[in-house]
């Protein structure tokens, strides 16, 4: 699926030299930067409203590289932001993946990386937090992130792990701005779910993935 539309994208650009890569984002909890706290929330439904293909996360610029190269995440974003949400919530001892008080949702503004003068990568995320009990949204925020590398140098090194590592730190910054701001937290406090309580249809388990990946 994802080769058909890289191969399509080509045909649009009008590009013989062009091919696709298919990259993962990761998170990786840094012990001691973390505002910890107490298991009382989970990971809901993100939206993709970037208007793009759900795997589309960026490309290198065939201006200053000798062929379009255009990169794919291996999931849909909306499922990379999600799981990133889920290892982030897990850094801080937040997460509760059942019976959760809260879950975190939201939507996926912008989520890309791109390679022209050097490589950049931003991500932006609408934030809800959400009481479990009757899907009232408590708190809503928009988080932002841009991140640039050092200036290209062709023929130096291959853009595509540098483009995948600052998407990655992109958009873990974005997530660790929102976990870590104390306006979301004092909304999350802890509380007894009810005995009745059943677990949203949008509120879905920890995706079984090795440690850190997205």
């Amino acid at each position: 699926m994802i080769s058909r539309l890289a191969a399509s994208l080509c045909l649009v650009l009008g590009l013989t030299g062009c091919f696709s890569s298919q990259i993962t984002l990761d998170y990786q909890p840094r012990p001691g930067m973390h505002v910890a706290g107490k298991p009382v929330a989970t990971a809901g439904r993100f939206y993709d409203v970037r208007g793009s293909n759900p795997f589309f996360i960026g490309h290198v610029d065939p201006s200053i590289s000798t062929a379009q190269e255009t990169l794919f995440l291996r999931v849909p974003a909306e499922e990379a932001v999600r799981n990133a949400v889920l290892h982030a919530l897990q850094a801080r001892n937040l997460l509760k993946e059942s019976g959760a008080a809260y879950y975190i949702a939201g939507e996926v503004e912008e989520l890309t990386c791109r390679l022209t003068t050097r490589p950049t990568a931003s991500a932006r995320l609408r934030i809800h937090v959400l009481d479990s009990r009757n899907d009232k949204i408590l708190f809503a925020r928009t988080y932002a992130t841009r991140r640039h590398a050092a200036s290209w140098q062709p023929g130096f090194y291959d853009p595509v792990p540098v483009l995948r590592e600052i998407a990655s730190r992109a958009l873990q910054d974005t997530i660790d701005k929102a976990l870590d701001d104390p306006a979301l937290r004092r909304v999350m406090r802890s509380r007894a779910p009810r005995a009745s309580e059943k677990l949203n249809p949008d509120t879905l388990p920890l995706t079984p993935t090795p440690p850190g990946s997205i």
